[in-house]
């Protein structure tokens, strides 16, 4: 469908247009939650945030459904979080100038002037909100984690926030067999596999990160219990079929094995021969032999023709760059590799300095 008919769509169709008492109800959500930061402390609500929200796409999804409407609850999240990101800068003004938030904020100007030539500017205006409440969430930590007991809470936190989905992806896969030997895939709390795929990539990254951090103090016991989990983790991801999901957690085992543990090794090319008996998963990999790659290069060549009418702006995509790119154009595709840059040049460098050290 072309964007004009998605245009024309949305006039003629009452539930693309927010109605007021969905409205209503987003803005007295949205004024809870501020009373609520306002009684317990930002702090205490990014770390409530964060542990919950893993676990309530589906429902958010399902009461969107409900209400009629593009927006739900999930939209009163999205704006305490941007508000507490913007109360945390005029606290700690001096983060808005670190390097990884300036090269946020160029990203974010780039995708704000996409929509000086966006056909939908109502639809584009969305997208730029979520981007800014990814930036606020990247923001909050810079202001609130100070010393090494928050890091290890705020990383606590993060880790307990999967223990919900966890738990429903087993029920899921023990209600649907078909995840396990046909084509069905594992999604657990989340609106869609890949989302929940590299949900779990975080959380495994997480847990080697903070089994070999020398600012985390873990026990015997919790080394063994959190190395195990990431196991159970690591079955989940293959029960995804997501499979770039799976290249990017082999890359991130592969870079751990050779340079903090070798031990990873094994498990690491075990993945593969795991893989390969499990029906539903071999299949999903036999696929890669039918001429999915070539599908997709077919799909990407027309992208690519459509973009040419419009480089600079961008148009409106699954994959990162390439949405980034249709999006926000040349320049939000620009930014958007300058914003991780400076972050990953600085943990570069002061693993190195640690190494020595």
């Amino acid at each position: 469908m072309a964007p004009s008919d998605d245009v024309e769509h949305c006039s003629s169709n009452s539930a693309c247009q927010p109605s007021d008492p969905v409205t209503a109800i987003i803005i007295a959500i949205t004024g809870c939650l501020a009373f609520l930061t306002r009684i317990v402390g930002v702090r205490q609500m990014m770390l409530a945030i964060m542990f919950a929200r893993p676990s309530c796409d589906r429902v958010f999804d399902w009461l969107k459904d409900a209400f009629g409407d593009q927006s739900g609850p999930g939209a009163s999240i999205n704006a305490i979080v941007i508000a507490m990101a913007a109360v945390a800068i005029l606290h700690v003004p001096e983060i808005a100038f670190s390097a990884p938030l300036l090269g946020w904020a160029s990203f974010l100007a780039a995708a704000a002037g996409s929509l000086l030539r966006t056909p939908d500017p109502h639809v584009g205006l969305r997208l730029v909100l979520a981007l800014v409440s990814y930036a606020a969430v990247f923001t909050l930590p810079y202001a609130v984690i100070k010393s090494r007991e928050t890091m290890a809470q705020c990383l606590s936190v993060a880790l307990g926030s999967s223990l919900v989905p966890s738990t429903v992806a087993l029920s899921e896969v023990a209600m649907s067999p078909a995840i396990l030997t046909g084509e069905l895939r594992l999604q657990s709390t989340f609106t869609h596999p890949n989302i929940y795929a590299f949900y779990l990539v975080g959380v495994v990254s997480l847990i080697l990160y903070m089994n070999c951090s020398t600012r985390i103090a873990l026990s015997a016991f919790m080394r063994r219990a959190t190395l195990t989990y990431a196991g159970y983790l690591l079955f989940l991801l293959l029960l995804t079929k997501t499979r770039s999901a799976w290249v990017s957690m082999l890359i991130v085992l592969a870079g751990y094995s050779v340079v903090v543990d070798r031990r990873w090794l094994l498990p690491m090319l075990g993945l593969p021969t795991i893989a390969v008996f499990i029906p539903g998963i071999s299949e999903r990999l036999s696929d890669l032999e039918s001429g999915t790659i070539a599908v997709g290069f077919e799909q990407l060549n027309s992208l690519l023709f459509f973009s040419r009418f419009d480089p600079q702006a961008g148009i409106g995509l699954h994959n990162a760059f390439l949405q980034t790119y249709f999006e926000t154009g040349i320049a939000g595709v620009i930014t958007f590799l300058v914003r991780g840059w400076p972050r990953g040049t600085f943990h570069l460098h002061r693993n190195t300095f640690v190494q020595q050290s």
